[in-house]
């Protein structure tokens, strides 16, 4: 009997121990609390300096200096490219995404994998979706080679919506320029 009632009575001083040592402040005198401001999944790591790259109208160019920088073993360039996402069905899902505003048969399809976001890219971009279900937005990552209608590309930061101001500059391609070739 008395080995129960020990038992039951520590676990209660065991979880007020832990909920103490758990709110005490950090050596640097700041309070665990107040990390909770830390940046989370929905906040991209610090943004980089970019060159740009040549136009999303030539095609051929284009195709040729995205491969150049393509993941193949390695790491691959950071490219910075605007992309124009259909979300479907009331912004649940990504649709089509192609590279460049501009519309017309010779725009890029771009197949995204955005597993590298805390946040998915459908989450994301939903905040920046306009009334026809679509929007334009600044992502960053890496090249991961080309496909029959365009290419692959491994999201690693969403950068924002791509405004009316920004239509010259998002007609091209961007890389990091730690990498720029």
């Amino acid at each position: 009997m008395r080995s129960s009632f020990a038992a039951a009575f520590s676990l209660p001083l065991l979880s007020l121990a832990l909920l103490g040592a758990c709110s005490q402040t950090s050596g640097s005198g700041e309070s665990e609390a107040s990390l909770a401001n830390t940046p989370g999944p929905m906040t991209d790591e610090v943004e980089r300096s970019f060159e740009p790259g040549p136009a999303i109208a030539d095609r051929a160019e284009l195709l040729a200096w995205l491969s150049a920088r393509a993941r193949e073993g390695g790491s691959g360039t950071t490219l910075k490219l605007p992309i124009a996402l259909e979300l479907r069905d009331g912004g649940a899902h990504v649709g089509d995404a192609h590279l460049g505003l501009d519309g017309g048969d010779q725009r890029l399809t771009v197949l995204l994998d955005d597993s590298a976001l805390g946040v998915a890219l459908v989450d994301r971009a939903r905040h920046h979706m306009r009334n026809d279900g679509t929007c334009a937005l600044w992502l960053e990552g890496v090249w991961l080679g080309a496909t029959q209608s365009g290419g692959r590309f491994a999201v690693s930061a969403v950068r924002g919506a791509i405004g009316a101001s920004a239509r010259e500059a998002a007609s091209r391609v961007y890389a990091a320029s730690d990498a720029a070739r």
